[in-house]
């Protein structure tokens, strides 16, 4: 049988194992502390070595410094020497030698990055071996299966703990006043009088007003009930990030596929009727608008990921990815409830899985340092007529209360309350102010030969406008960091497009608004 040799043995580096426990020893006041700085997480810190004999003298120096205790090379060698185990780490001597083989305590934090960095890939490696035993016992109980797609998920789920306990770069907390050079340019860009965006703009103005944009690190949620446009918006807003301001997107589409994805995304920009293309009723002038809009969609870099069962743990290895080769700038989910619960957690309560789902996406958006805008559905009971008129509130969304506690912006997707202005056009035959709204939009012109033909005087009516235009309004119910209310918006149906309803300076008294 072959001796072990170190090349045989897992990624360590004994030598750099020493440097950090001589750097402790030299520099007792800040040296464990500094080593924690670069190691995994104090609880499990100690295993980041690989020698046993490490591995108890660490955790011992942790413990005295947890305990206010002195540490040099005696005391470190009396307290082993009370728990019986000096002798096992080599005695008072190899304890001397760790201190006086260290050049400096100024070497730490590279001794520290070494063992960490040793650590992760020891991590990898027992991960894949973890697979391979999963694999190997499966073929050996009759019966049981462990499909290709499972397998990928418990590797890449263990490998990203991996990453998440043994980073080597790990962040360390900052003096306040190092946060002030950056506000301070912001302030002064404010005080000019200037519109500063924060963040990515979405193309809708009074939602830029809002928001200041889409910014790095914040998790938005996008809620509605079926059929009140979560998808268009988001498409709309991906959209504009893609095409004018150039910046890559990613959309991870669980509903729908890329195609249908494509294919709406392509008439809306277009600005032909998808219904005329539906019932095969294109014109020459549809055509050329579909040729201009797919040339300039082509170059558009969106990249949408239409996996049906894709889990956190799957998107947030994608996500990484698309950060890493394509340089993507904002990620988009469609929708929330469809993800599927994390490998293991399948047999959880609904609620307990989105908690985990949510509370990864929040996660991943602090990571990547990108805006993740995230679609999720309302529950039922906002149509129920006790609930009919009213405002959304965060406790109508579906299935999970975690995720208004973990998302930055909420904001829901509902039809305003305009009965009254309504009837006082059926009424009065004038059309109110609340709907003032509708005179920026041409009529259709399918509509305008109708009603000529009709021998009507070609106009929006109560009856005709809703086939074509509908107010839907953006609620930001939750906002860490600025304002919450009512955003006007119009829903062009056969478009499938969002615009604003008003321009600024336009808007009526009241907006018609519950």
């Amino acid at each position: 049988m072959n001796t072990p040799t170190p090349d045989t043995l897992p990624p360590h580096s004994p030598a750099a194992e020493q440097g950090v426990l001589g750097c402790c020893l030299l520099d007792p006041k800040s040296g464990v502390d500094e080593a924690l700085v670069h190691l995994v997480s104090r609880r499990e810190a100690h295993l980041a070595f690989y020698d046993l004999r490490h591995q108890i003298i660490f955790k011992v120096l942790l413990e005295m410094q947890e305990a206010r205790r002195a540490i040099d090379v005696i005391t470190l060698a009396e307290t082993l020497k009370d728990r019986g185990e000096l002798a096992q780490v080599g005695g008072a001597e190899y304890l001397g030698q760790l201190q006086d083989q260290v050049p400096s305590a100024a070497m730490l934090p590279e001794y520290a990055g070494i063992v960490a960095a040793k650590w992760k890939l020891r991590k990898m490696i027992g991960a894949l071996a973890k697979a391979q035993l999963t694999l190997d016992g499966s073929r050996e109980e009759k019966g049981k299966s462990v499909t290709a797609e499972a397998l990928i998920e418990q590797i890449g789920a263990d490998v990203l703990d991996a990453l998440d306990d043994s980073a080597t770069t790990a962040r360390q907390a900052q003096r306040l006043g190092s946060y002030f050079p950056k506000i301070i340019e912001r302030m002064d860009r404010f005080c000019q009088g200037k519109k500063v965006m924060l963040g990515l703009s979405t193309g809708f103005n009074y939602l830029d007003n809002y928001t200041c944009g889409l910014k790095g690190g914040e998790y938005l949620v996008i809620a509605a009930r079926p059929g009140q446009g979560k998808t268009s918006i988001v498409m709309q807003i991906a959209e504009h990030v893609a095409v004018t301001l150039k910046e890559p997107v990613a959309m991870f589409s669980m509903e729908m596929s890329g195609e249908s994805l494509a294919e709406r995304t392509l008439f809306s920009f277009s600005g032909v009727n998808y219904q005329h293309y539906r019932n095969g009723f294109l014109s020459n002038d549809d055509i050329r608008k579909l040729t201009i809009g797919m040339e300039k969609l082509n170059k558009a870099p969106i990249y949408i990921d239409d996996e049906s069962c894709m889990n956190i743990q799957r998107l947030a290895v994608e996500a990484r990815k698309l950060k890493r080769q394509k340089g993507i700038k904002l990620v988009c989910i469609d929708y929330l409830q469809l993800m599927p619960a994390t490998p293991g957690r399948e047999n959880d309560m609904r609620a307990r899985e989105l908690a985990d789902i949510s509370m990864g996406l929040k996660r991943l958006a602090k990571e990547l340092d990108l805006p993740v805008v995230v679609l999720a559905q309302m529950n039922r009971s906002i149509e129920s007529d006790e609930a009919k008129g009213r405002k959304p509130v965060l406790s109508d969304l579906r299935d999970c209360g975690q995720i208004e506690a973990d998302a930055d912006v909420v904001g829901f997707l509902y039809p305003p309350k305009l009965k009254r202005e309504e009837d006082q056009w059926a009424e009065t035959g004038d059309m109110p102010p609340a709907f003032a709204w509708l005179k920026r939009h041409p009529l259709p012109d399918e509509l305008r030969k109708e009603m000529e033909h009709q021998k009507l005087f070609p106009e929006w009516t109560l009856a005709n406008h809703k086939k074509y235009l509908r107010r839907v309004n953006l609620l930001i119910a939750k906002q860490r960091n600025g304002p919450t209310g009512d955003i006007a918006l119009v829903y062009q149906a056969p478009l499938m497009r969002f615009e604003d309803a008003y321009t600024p300076g336009t808007e009526p008294g009241e907006k018609g608004e519950a």
